[in-house]
């Protein structure tokens, strides 16, 4: 059965292109597009929903605003950010909201439904131009400041595969370096990303990024 997803994209070209893409694919079906995610709540609480598809900049009800108001509505339900923001605030902001993964806008239906499967899967995907801002984030933290968690730092694979991505590796190649498998590699940044954690995805990144301005 295909998973369920909806669009909040107040611009009527990006939302139709999203529903484009997502129709090619048996896997995912878009069951509404909404303009505003005040209209949207109402039907993200019936909870049929897998995931929701968010731009950051609406009218209205936005940023991480929209973010945890999607998650209240339905907790289970994952988000997906689509955005033309890629400073750190942004992303971090986001992350710290409950995104689970973070694309900009102009990726074409490969990536989108690859990220789609990520998440699916666990994982937290970004593009990658999104994913070296925050492993560059980690790289340039001295071994005192880097972040620890009840089950310890970040392992020597988990912190060779952020140094690749904040060199602008893409997960195949980092997989071929690392001779594992690219379904690896996204599990390894699952991984990243829950020792990382602490009451939503990735707060630790955004708390520890406070703490080093």
């Amino acid at each position: 059965m295909a998973k369920r997803i909806i669009v909040i994209e107040d611009d009527h070209n990006v939302s139709k292109a999203l529903t484009e893409k997502l129709r090619k694919s048996a896997m995912y079906t878009v069951q509404a597009v909404f303009q505003k995610c005040e209209d949207a709540l109402p039907f993200i609480e019936r909870g049929n929903t897998w995931l929701t598809i968010l731009d950051l900049g609406l009218p209205g009800l936005s940023g991480a605003s929209a973010i945890k108001a999607v998650k209240k509505a339905n907790p289970e339900g994952e988000i997906l950010i689509h955005s033309i923001y890629d400073s750190g605030d942004e992303i971090f902001t986001a992350l710290q909201a409950g995104a689970s993964g973070y694309l900009l806008k102009g990726c074409n239906s490969i990536e989108l439904v690859e990220a789609l499967k990520q998440i699916e899967a666990g994982g937290a995907p970004m593009s990658y131009s999104i994913a070296r801002k925050v492993a560059s984030f980690f790289t340039k933290l001295t071994p005192k400041e880097k972040p620890t968690t009840e089950e310890g730092t970040l392992t020597e694979r988990e912190n060779s595969i952020l140094r690749r991505l904040s060199e602008g590796y893409a997960y195949k190649d980092i997989a071929q370096l690392a001779g594992i498998s690219v379904h690896t590699v996204h599990t390894h940044i699952k991984n990243i990303y829950r020792k990382l954690e602490v009451h939503s995805r990735a707060e630790a990144v955004y708390q520890q990024r406070k703490h080093l301005n």
